[in-house]
């Protein structure tokens, strides 16, 4: 069911924020449930078995940030490259760990997946920025979706043709604002609510999005509706 926008007023300090995020999202479970499932994965980071071979002196600590449908992502510390943090896929369907981080990217993150393609953000040196990121399954696929007037990004949950997300920089007059993107960076949706100072969107299911807002020194929940069809 496409709930619309709805916002819910939790009086926590802006501190802890990680904590304040999580917070906030169990308590949007009642709006949103099929939602909230996606975007509590992305911090889920226990990693109950080695997804890299033991005493591999070519990678450093590696972090499982996401895993479905036979697939899971994170990133490691490659020791090879440029002693970087890379963003690595593990899949069911190979044995062999797959590094994600595309060329012109010093170092990436994995954030999310859904089985299908892969969502994170890329670091670029020269102009010291984040930049979200778009994968299925290899780096030679990345796709930038940094759209025009924004300056640093990132992507933190997918679910069939839509990704979510902030974006900064002058067109959000230089606030963090909630993003949704169908694949491109041209394709992306500000979501930010009026009258709301910042905002990221941290899930999706396809046709709701969750994440949170920042109004007068306190974090709210938030679960917008936007669905496109394609095609």
């Amino acid at each position: 069911m496409c709930l619309g926008e709805q916002v819910a007023n939790i009086r926590l300090p802006a501190a802890g924020l990680r904590r304040c995020l999580i917070s906030c999202l169990v308590f949007a479970t009642g709006l949103c449930g099929d939602a909230i499932a996606i975007a509590q994965v992305n911090y889920s980071s226990a990693v109950l078995y080695p997804l890299l071979p033991p005493n591999d002196p070519t990678f450093g600590n590696e972090t499982a940030t996401a895993s479905v449908a036979g697939q899971t992502v994170g990133y490691v510390y490659d020791t090879a490259g440029m002693g970087e943090d890379d963003a690595y896929l593990w899949s069911d369907a190979t044995s062999t760990p797959i590094s994600l981080n595309p060329v012109g990217f010093s170092q990436s993150f994995a954030w999310a997946t859904d089985g299908e393609q892969q969502v994170g953000d890329g670091f670029i040196e020269v102009t010291y920025k984040d930049h979200a990121l778009l994968w299925s399954c290899t780096a030679a696929s990345a796709v930038d979706l940094n759209p025009v007037g924004i300056t640093t990004s990132q992507a933190f949950g997918i679910s069939g043709n839509q990704q979510v997300g902030y974006g900064a920089g002058s067109a959000t007059g230089g606030p963090d604002h909630a993003l949704l993107w169908y694949g491109t960076a041209a394709s992306a949706i500000d979501l930010n609510p009026a009258g709301v100072e910042l905002s990221q969107a941290l899930g999706t299911d396809g046709a709701n999005q969750v994440g949170f807002s920042y109004v007068d020194g306190h974090v709210h929940a938030l679960v917008h509706c936007h669905t496109m069809i394609l095609g």
